[in-house]
């Protein structure tokens, strides 16, 4: 059920929700959805609704957790849909666009530090469960022994990290000859 972000007992029941289950991460799909009743041409109406954004983030561990609103772009297809008071009130904006199989998110704006940042993702279905999941999509000659590699720097040194060495020595163990290490790296 959308929860209306322009309604407070609303937005209050859901920071209740994401405080008692110390959700970090709360999706919003789609911000449209969610602003039933209100105007998203009205810098009014999307100020309270970024302003409910923030009391949610607030709401999560620390108040350092994501709100990610979901919110699609206007005609133009580079601008979002609606009164410019969302993006000058969020903290970051992500674009997507699709170029075949593959996913180009871009970031658009940042509050603080650098905005450039883009990644290129793909889906990749999970064996027998008719789901997928978004890899990190790194073209057709290495994606497979360059995903090897990352698996185990992240199954085995994600907290202490590891030097070339270190991480060719457990992929040896894991089946990775030296050459195929040296290119998947």
């Amino acid at each position: 059920v959308p929860v209306n972000l322009t309604r407070w007992p609303e937005v209050h029941e859901l920071a209740g929700l994401i405080r008692e289950h110390q959700y970090g991460m709360v999706v919003i799909d789609t911000l449209a959805r969610c602003m039933v009743g209100a105007d998203e041409n009205s810098a009014k109406d999307v100020g309270i609704a970024v302003d409910n954004l923030n009391t949610l983030r607030q709401a999560t561990p620390d108040g350092r957790g994501v709100i990610l609103a979901v919110h699609h772009a206007g005609k133009d297809g580079r601008t979002a849909r609606g009164s410019s008071a969302l993006e000058a009130g969020v903290d970051t904006v992500y674009q997507t666009v699709v170029d075949g199989a593959t996913i180009d998110l871009t970031r658009e704006k940042r509050k603080d530090g650098p905005v450039e940042d883009r990644h290129r993702l793909r889906l990749s279905a999970v064996d027998g469960t008719g789901s997928a999941i978004v890899v990190v999509h790194r073209g057709v000659d290495n994606s497979d022994r360059a995903d090897r590699i990352l698996s185990i720097m992240s199954t085995h040194f994600r907290t202490t990290g590891a030097s070339r060495t270190e991480l060719q020595k457990v992929a040896e163990e894991a089946g990775i000859s030296y050459g195929s290490f040296t290119r998947g790296l």
